[in-house]
């Protein structure tokens, strides 16, 4: 096998979704209104054929165009989870974009060119290998964000992600060419040569910067300005498709770049790591707890999640990244399921006549902590309010709701007690100044 053929072997996913974009371009523009539905299905099994490929393919390490590629166990794992998420994606959206009456075939193609971006994301071993696929897959998520046009909040999505995606790739633009300056070389494995625990001002201010680009794709504090609006604004499995597939390319390229560039100044980088995983667990925690919009809702447990995988990042060691990598196939799973069935409820809302979009309150429509509690911890069977809890856990999970229905009702008496302590205090200043005025009036008489 010459060299050629051995490096193509190692981006085989890669190369079968780059052709199968250009055949799919070719085929809907050739069809028109009609290859929506066809165009999606070929999506959904060039997805499912690449995560084949990746099974049965080569289990070896290898290094190819020039240390710009790489393909090794980590990848492939990452690799898996992307096209997983990607392909449930495009199931979940069909009905959801007939629905919404925009079930074009340009996005089954803007996701597989998102999910080609991230793939060369994840194997990207140089500065601009990482810059090409970021680009690729943001390119292509700035398009889909707003892809309802219809709709004003979803433009308003596209635009923010697009402004504040443009911003940080410049900072990652400019982190990246201070480390290039100081090293002299793109690779990850040439600049952690040139580093070797070298503690250089250029390189700490590179590392910062391309931080804080990693840290805006991944939704970090305080990089996660644009993830509440633009998870709101979005359609539901666009939504669906920023909370999973794109977080697992930007945790995987984030650990492989301090892992691989920085192995020198671990000290240094886990710094940086143990702020923002502080911060993104705090905030996404603290700032969840007033919404009442579901998917706004999503949007800061993915801020929160962010922060706790993060953690794993932070140990610096091998077992650390075992660990963010098991959090993170555990999280796609939990937030796929519960994004289906948000969009299931809204379906039945829509059909019933009780709610006209499927983004306004919680499924069910219940806001209290009864409801919300019961939607995120439940079974849930055909009925979109109904639950039925699960197995042997129903009487901890029936102890833990009790629990807060006692936080809420305790809430409640709290504010209407302050409410009647304010009235009560309003009453006797109220008295206190009439009886003053009394006074001053009566004070002249007698004198």
């Amino acid at each position: 096998m010459s060299h050629l053929s051995a490096a193509l072997a190692h981006c085989l996913p890669e190369l079968i979704l780059a052709a199968g974009i250009l055949v799919l371009v070719l085929f809907g523009a050739l069809r028109g209104k009609e290859s929506g539905g066809p165009v999606t299905e070929i999506a959904a099994g060039l997805l499912g054929l690449a995560i084949v490929i990746i099974f049965l393919g080569s289990k070896t390490t290898a290094v190819v165009f020039d240390g710009a590629f790489i393909d090794d166990g980590f990848g492939r794992f990452m690799k898996v989870l992307t096209l997983a998420g990607s392909l449930v994606t495009l199931i979940m959206s069909q009905d959801f974009l007939a629905r919404e009456k925009i079930d074009k075939f340009e996005f089954p193609i803007l996701i597989l060119l998102s999910t080609l971006g991230m793939l060369m994301l994840i194997s990207a071993a140089g500065l601009i290998a990482l810059y090409l696929g970021l680009e690729l897959m943001s390119l292509s998520l700035y398009v889909i964000a707003a892809f309802h046009r219809d709709n004003l909040r979803a433009s308003e999505a596209g635009l923010k992600y697009f402004v504040l995606g443009a911003l940080s790739s410049g900072m990652l633009l400019y982190g990246a060419s201070l480390l290039y300056g100081f090293a002299g070389t793109v690779s990850f494995a040439g600049i952690a040569e040139t580093i070797n625990g070298k503690v250089s001002l250029g390189a700490i201010f590179g590392l910062v910067f391309l931080m804080a680009g990693l840290a805006f794709k991944m939704s970090a504090v305080p990089f996660h300005m644009w993830t509440p609006d633009v998870y709101e604004g979005a359609p539901t499995p666009v939504t669906a498709f920023f909370a999973t597939a794109v977080k697992m390319a930007a945790v995987a390229i984030t650990v492989r770049v301090v892992f691989t560039a920085f192995p020198g100044i671990v000290s240094q980088w886990r710094q940086i790591v143990i702020f923002i995983s502080l911060l993104s667990m705090v905030l996404g925690a603290f700032a969840a707890i007033g919404q009442t919009n579901i998917k706004r809702l999503m949007a800061y447990s993915a801020i929160g999640h962010i922060g706790f995988a993060l953690v794993g990042l932070a140990a610096g060691g091998e077992a650390g990244v075992s660990g963010v990598l098991a959090y993170m196939a555990i999280y796609l799973v939990m937030t796929r399921r519960e994004y289906f069935r948000s969009i299931r409820s809204s379906q039945n809302r829509r059909r019933d006549g009780v709610l006209s979009r499927d983004d306004d309150v919680f499924p069910g429509g219940d806001t209290s902590a009864r409801g919300l509690f019961r939607q995120m911890v439940c079974v849930q069977r055909g009925d979109p309010g109904g639950a039925l809890l699960a197995g042997g856990h129903r009487r901890s999970i029936e102890r833990g709701c009790c629990l807060l229905l006692s936080a809420d009702r305790q809430g409640h008496v709290f504010r209407r007690g302050r409410a009647s302590f304010r009235q009560a205090c309003g009453g006797a200043a109220r008295r206190a100044d009439a009886s003053r005025r009394a006074a001053r009036q009566s004070a002249p008489c007698s004198r």
